[in-house]
This record gives C-alpha cells, sequence and structure tokens, in this order.
C-alpha cells in the first residue's frame, strides 16, 4: 500500500494559489457589478406637495421604464433629487439641454449625499414622453450620461354621481358629466351602444361627457359605463392602467308621451334658396289639420332650431296616406337625435329624417407618390400610384366612379359629407388620354389628363465609341476622367441604346439632350465650339409604352462628330483635348437633369526637336590617349533630339533625352590642336529646366573628324529649345 505524503510547503503553496485565484475572481466580479450598476440609487420628484420616486412610482410603458407623476399645469415646475449609486462618488452633474423643459435650479451636490436642483417643463399638453439625460462627473475624472424616463400625466376623473334618469319612450334626453382633463378620456362619438331599454352614445362637449339616451323600451335598468383613458396612468394602487372607475346610470323607462311621425322616405336635400317643396305622403293621424303648416325642430321644448316646415296638402283617396309638401331649412343628421313636429310650440309628433347637401363637387385634387403637397394639376403617367381627393358637398350619399375598370379604391375610413379620398393605380397598359370622372353616373367635368413619363435617366443609354471598336456608356466611371488614346482619332461616335430607358416597371419616356463640343490645342486654346440641341431618343420596343409614344422625331441614327466639327478628329495634334458636354433639355422636364463631361485627350509619346546647347566643362576622353582625358572649354553641340513624355502626368516630359548630331570641342580655344568637330550621340538628364532653357548634364560618344578618333564625354551644359 502506498501512502501519498505532502510537504507542509507544497500544502502551503497549494492554498496561497488557491486564494490567489478566488481573489482574482471576486475582484472581476466587483468590477462587473460596478461597470453595470446605474449612476443613482434613487431618483426622486416633487411636485408641489406631492413627491414620486423611481423605486415606487416606475411602470413599464411602451417596453421602456418609465416614472410616472401627475402634474396640474402644462408648464409644471418639479423639483427632482438625485441620490447617487455610491456616496462620495460623483463629483458633479448637469442636465443636458432639451426641446421639453429647461432648468430653473441648478443640480448641487448637498449634504455630500444627493443632487437636487429644479426644471420646469415647457408645453406638456404636445409633450408627452420626457427624457431626462443626465452628465455626471466622478471624483476619478471620468465622464457618464444616464437617461432618466418621465411620464407626467393629467389626474382623468369622472364626477361618479348620477341620479335616476326618467326617460320615455322614442324622447330623446341627454345628460351631461363633468370631468377633469376630459381630453385624455377614449371615446368613440359616432357610434351607438345598443342595450335592452335604451341605446346610448357619448360625446364630448367642452369639458364634459355628453350621453344621449334614446329609449326603446319600458322598464328600470342600471347602466354601466366603462371608460377608458388615451394614455395611462397610475391608479391609487400604485398600477399602471387605462381603465376608468365604472360610472353607473339608474334609468326608468315610461311609455311614450308623443307618436311617431314616419314618413314615406328619408333622404332630402337642402335648398339653398328655400323655395321648393318636396312631395311626400305621411300615414294619416287625426291630430294632423288639413292646410296647415307645422314647424319641425330639433327639441321637444319650445325654442327649438328651425329644421323643415310640414304643409299638409290633403288626404289621399283611401290609402290612409297625407299628401304633404316638405320645405327644408336646416342641414340634419338622424344621427343627431329625434325631430319634433309642433303646431307653434306644441308638440304633436316625433319623426326624423335625413337633410344632406345636394351632392357637388367643387375641386379635384391629386397627391402623387414622394410629393409633400395635393396639386390641382390633374395629369397623371401610366403605372403611377396616386391618390385622389375630391372636396364639394354631398358627398356621403353620392356614388363617384372612375372610368378605370376596377384599378381605384374608395377609402371609406376618411369619407364625409365634403370630402372623398380614392387610392388609384394608373395601369401600366392605359389606352386612354382622359379618364373621365363620374357621380351618380354623370359628367361632372373632371378629367384624369394621362401624359405619358417624361423624366431624365441616367446616361446609360449614350454610347460613346472614340476608338472605332468599343462602345462605351457615357455614365461609366471610366469617364469621370481624363480618357488617354494613343492612336489617331478617327472619330467619335455617339450610338443609343433604347432599350434601356423603358423597364417594365420602371417609366422614364423621351429622353431629349442636347451635346456641347469644346476642342482646344496642345496650348490648351478653344480652337473649336459645336452645339446639337434637341436630340430626342424614345424608348425601345420593350417598353410597356412603345405603342403610345409619337416616333416621329426619334433620333435612331448614330451620330458622327466629324460631320459637325471643322477641326476633324483624326488630323489632332499630340496633346489635343475634345471636351463633350452632355445634358438633358432642362425645359423638358419638371425634375432636376444629368449632366456628364466627357473628356479625350490625344496622347503623344515622343517629342522630336532641334537644340543648340553649349556644354562647358567636358570631360573628353580620345581613345588612343592617355589618362582619364581632359576637360574642355566651351563647346557647341547641335542636335536633333527625342524627348519622352510622362506617361502618368498629363503633357509632361521626363528629365531625360537622348540625340544625335555634331559637336565643335573648343570652339573659343586659340590651340588649333585643341578644336576639332566631330559626329555624336549624347543624352542629358536635365533636373532644372524651364520652357525655354535647361542645364542638362550631358554623356555620350562620337567620332572626331579632324583628329580621326572615337571618343567618349561627360559633363553639364546650357540647352535651347526651338
Amino acid at each position: 500500500m502506498r501512502i501519498l505524503r505532502i510537504s507542509s510547503f507544497s500544502f502551503f503553496f497549494y492554498w496561497r494559489n488557491l486564494l490567489s485565484l478566488g481573489l482574482f475572481l471576486v475582484l472581476i466580479f466587483i468590477n462587473q457589478r460596478v461597470i453595470s450598476k446605474d449612476l443613482f440609487r434613487e431618483v426622486v420628484i416633487q411636485v408641489d406637495t406631492n413627491k414620486y420616486s423611481q423605486s415606487k412610482n416606475s411602470a413599464t410603458y411602451l417596453n421602456d421604464r418609465y416614472l410616472f407623476f401627475e402634474v396640474t399645469s402644462v408648464s409644471e415646475e418639479c423639483e427632482i433629487t438625485f441620490i447617487p449609486e455610491q456616496i462620495n462618488h460623483l463629483k458633479i452633474i448637469n442636465i443636458l439641454p432639451s426641446n421639453d423643459f429647461y432648468v430653473t435650479d441648478t443640480f448641487l451636490l448637498l449634504r455630500n449625499e444627493y443632487f437636487r436642483g429644479k426644471i420646469k417643463f415647457k408645453d406638456l399638453s404636445s409633450t408627452k414622453l420626457i427624457r431626462i439625460l443626465v452628465w455626471a462627473k466622478d471624483i476619478d475624472g471620468r465622464e457618464s450620461v444616464e437617461e432618466i424616463k418621465l411620464f407626467p400625466y393629467f389626474d382623468t376623473k369622472i364626477n361618479g354621481f348620477v341620479e335616476e334618469q326618467e326617460l320615455f319612450v322614442n324622447e330623446d334626453k341627454y345628460i351631461d358629466l363633468s370631468v377633469s382633463n376630459a381630453a385624455n378620456v377614449r371615446i368613440d362619438e359616432k357610434e351607438w351602444v345598443t342595450n335592452n331599454l335604451v341605446d346610448y352614445k357619448i360625446n364630448l362637449v367642452a369639458n364634459s361627457l355628453r350621453i344621449y339616451f334614446h329609449p326603446k323600451s319600458t322598464g328600470e335598468e342600471l347602466l354601466k359605463l366603462k371608460f377608458k383613458t388615451v394614455r395611462p396612468y397610475l391608479n391609487d394602487l400604485n398600477q399602471l392602467t387605462y381603465d376608468l372607475p365604472t360610472i353607473k346610470v339608474p334609468i326608468k323607462v315610461r311609455p311614450s308621451r308623443i307618436n311617431f311621425l314616419k314618413f314615406e322616405y328619408t333622404d332630402f336635400f337642402l335648398d339653398p334658396s328655400f323655395s321648393k317643396n318636396n312631395e311626400v305622403q305621411l300615414d294619416f293621424s287625426r291630430a294632423l289639420s288639413m292646410k296647415r303648416t307645422y314647424r319641425i325642430e330639433n327639441q321637444q321644448e319650445a325654442g327649438g332650431k328651425l329644421i323643415a316646415e310640414l304643409f299638409t296638402v290633403a288626404q289621399v283617396g283611401n290609402n290612409n296616406k297625407i299628401l304633404c309638401w316638405l320645405k327644408t331649412y336646416s342641414l340634419h343628421r338622424m344621427n343627431d337625435g329625434y325631430l319634433y313636429v309642433k303646431d307653434g310650440d306644441q308638440t304633436k309628433f316625433m319623426t326624423n329624417f335625413d337633410i344632406l347637401q345636394r351632392p357637388k363637387i367643387e375641386r379635384v385634387a391629386i397627391l402623387k407618390e414622394g410629393a409633400q403637397d395635393w396639386q390641382n394639376n390633374l395629369s397623371v403617367s401610366p403605372g403611377e400610384s396616386i391618390e385622389v381627393k375630391i372636396e364639394g358637398n354631398g358627398l356621403s350619399r353620392a356614388e363617384v366612379i372612375f372610368d378605370l375598370g376596377n384599378k381605384y379604391q374608395l377609402d371609406s375610413s376618411r369619407r364625409t359629407d365634403n370630402v372623398m379620398f380614392f387610392n388609384i393605380k394608373i395601369p401600366i397598359e392605359v389606352n386612354k388620354r382622359k379618364i373621365a370622372i363620374l357621380m351618380n353616373k354623370e359628367f361632372i367635368g373632371y378629367e384624369l389628363q394621362v401624359k405619358e413619363y417624361q423624366r431624365p435617366r441616367d446616361f446609360d443609354f449614350l454610347l460613346l465609341s472614340y476608338d472605332g471598336k468599343n462602345k462605351v456608356p457615357v455614365s461609366n466611371d471610366d469617364f469621370l476622367k481624363p480618357v488617354l488614346f494613343r492612336d489617331v482619332i478617327e472619330d467619335i461616335t455617339i450610338s443609343f441604346d433604347a432599350k434601356k430607358i423603358d423597364q417594365a416597371t420602371k417609366i422614364y419616356g423621351k429622353q431629349v439632350i442636347s451635346i456641347d463640343i469644346k476642342m482646344f490645342n496642345e496650348r490648351k486654346d478653344l480652337i473649336e465650339f459645336q452645339k446639337i440641341d434637341n436630340i430626342t431618343i424614345c424608348p425601345g420596343e420593350n417598353s410597356p409604352r412603345y405603342s403610345f409614344y409619337d416616333l416621329k422625331d426619334c433620333q435612331k441614327i448614330a451620330l458622327s462628330l466629324n460631320q459637325y466639327l471643322i477641326h476633324k478628329t483624326f488630323n489632332l495634334d499630340g496633346w489635343s483635348t475634345i471636351e463633350i458636354t452632355f445634358k438633358h433639355n432642362e425645359a423638358k422636364y419638371a425634375e432636376p437633369v444629368y449632366s456628364r463631361k466627357v473628356v479625350i485627350i490625344k496622347e503623344k509619346y515622343v517629342l522630336l526637336d532641334m537644340q543648340v546647347s553649349f556644354p562647358t566643362g567636358l570631360l573628353v576622353k580620345r581613345f588612343g590617349e592617355n589618362g582619364i582625358g581632359r576637360f574642355s572649354g566651351i563647346s557647341t553641340a547641335f542636335l536633333a533630339q527625342f524627348s519622352f513624355y510622362d506617361r502618368h502626368k498629363i503633357g509632361k516630359l521626363k528629365p531625360y533625352k537622348i540625340g544625335a548630331g555634331l559637336i565643335a570641342l573648343d570652339i573659343f580655344n586659340a590651340n588649333q590642336a585643341q578644336r576639332d568637330l566631330g559626329l555624336v550621340i549624347l543624352g542629358s538628364l536635365s533636373p532644372l529646366r524651364t520652357s525655354r532653357f535647361s542645364f542638362p548634364i550631358y554623356a555620350g560618344g562620337g567620332y572626331f573628324i579632324q583628329s580621326n578618333r572615337w571618343f567618349i564625354v561627360f559633363g553639364p551644359g546650357i540647352q535651347f529649345n526651338f
């Protein structure tokens, strides 16, 4: 049996390493906790005498945590206290500027424990959610920013006590409930709620909720009205809610005190001249006297608004009907409540019907995709999606259609008696020039004018060729810089790829362009300017609208610039420049147009010129002589010399040259034996040069005629260019 022995030193070393590792992990954990902690342990807002804290009055709204607090004014001033997470850690804090509030009292560190200051809100009626950015600097100089999200709300309360309401069948009545912050109560003002004994609806009137009752059957009932808020609030249990306390309304419905007078039909139009009568029939009633005029008002009590007048003409045969004339004076909707037929101020009957504006269209406007404003110009293009707004009177009972099949849709959610909205997709294949608007199957004088698209397209449909082989789109990035061409430019042609203009889902229409041509010689002097105006290129046969375009003025044949130029391209000297500017005709388009300049330069490799130079101090070594040679005096060299252009710099020569010619050695030397005339090949390097003069260093060799010897030379000189 083997026994494992551990020395005390090993045991100590083992536990020391284990303790160090644990301490390291604790430090990492503490560091992470410091990094992940918020700047403030608590945020407290005091409004008047009420205090709200982040720990007690926060709730989640729209996936964010907000501090909810109640305000009483749209420009409320409140005091905010920030309690740091670590005491004596933060040195200073500032509230960053905001459009929602301004700081009225600077935030200062008090008792070395918390920061306190004041802010005042600018307009809480338009700003609901507030975000405060707090900049802080700690004692170590580190800066941090924390976001505090605030949710100020106005208290919303409805007067909960309602006395028992006594109602009568078919007699409408309303009551008003006082409410604070009525705008925050969510109601549907257009809908009637159906109940057992009574139907009701609720409207917002000033700072009250008005409840309209329409009794239907006798009996007693307790209505329980439930309301919700538009924006949430914190209830007494500190819970986020939209629900307001239920309002209980006890009602007692008794039998009707007056009878209902039923009209033959219920739709009438308002006569602005008040001179026309509508002929109607009513059920016979002994309470109606013949040849008598009755007032129809909007309330049962005296002093109501005059809606119409009813004149009883005569009883019709034996069918228990009365022929009447109805004269309208005011607009009325059945949803507005019942009408009352009166003899003087005494109510005889109840009734109800609609008095509407006679349908009339006064204005038609369209809104195109991407546009901000409605326009009265009714021009549309094939494939375009538009919104049409029709304004007028009596439109709620009018049937408006477009002579466009089923390619449009009425927006019923925004339809009123005065306005209608339609969403229309103009078919790409539409074959009409005018789309008529009909109301009640009659033409009303408004039409949508169908016009072909004419939008500027980038110049990818223009193909430029200057080498006689390749056709490159003018929009190509290669033309963003000058094009250098070495060979003879026989011609420059511009052809057209018409199939690129229109696509199945993207229409541009005819493209009208102009071309400006400028030619410069090698000295950058303008030698010619030509302009080709109003070149019209039509979309190709692939266009969905091809059969609808007028093709008479379309350019189909490629353009040759030599047909327009006096200085032909094939006669250009080296470093001559051709600038070709393509631009859309701005008068033909409502949108910004495209413009592109193409620069083509006739490149040159070599320059041959005659030069006279005066080499001085040349080291001349004749073959057959001892030593390294001797230095000459002033010599004269006449050379035919080649210069080479830098491939990376337009029109710039490289500093070295090579030439051949004659050299007169030591022409001013009195010693006849030192002078000589030789045939020479010289290379030169010119580190310093001007347009006419240069100071080269020569190297070369040749043959002296007088001494019949070969030689080599090396040395400086002065050179003149011609």
